[in-house]
């Protein structure tokens, strides 16, 4: 009888032991998804941010601009280029277009990420 007592406490134990690493394996990849969530959220709002500042520019030239986030290990780089030959429904040529790209570039999991927005603009758009 005293044997039978003995293995119910070791099965039990046993069984406690895989459902503890169980969760430890479910709360470990929850960890990991809620940075990786944070992460892309951060990236989101910040190349928002750059592309805004970009599009406000009362007079836009043609260009690149690169800044450096040290703090947060991102590299930024703005391109402004004309568009040309960009034409509407009827066929005219739409003068004055620009394509503002913002990248971002960044090391994260053992390689090189980037992450990138655009969006076109009238060059006059702000002008008064």
């Amino acid at each position: 009888m005293g044997g039978f007592v003995m293995l119910e406490v070791l099965l039990s134990v046993m069984m406690f032991a895989v459902a503890g690493t169980a969760l430890v394996v479910a709360l470990n990849n929850v960890a990991d998804l809620s940075f990786e969530l944070h992460r892309t959220q951060r990236l989101s709002r910040i190349l928002d941010s750059e592309l805004r500042r970009a599009m406000s520019i009362p007079n836009i030239e043609e260009g690149q601009e690169t800044r450096s986030l040290v703090e947060m290990g991102i590299d930024i780089e703005t391109l402004v280029e004309p568009m040309e030959e960009l034409a509407n429904q009827e066929g005219d040529l739409l003068n004055n277009m620009f394509r503002i790209r913002v990248s971002a570039h960044w090391w994260a999991d053992g390689e090189n990420q980037s992450e990138s927005v655009e969006t076109w603009r009238y060059a006059r758009l702000y002008r008064q």
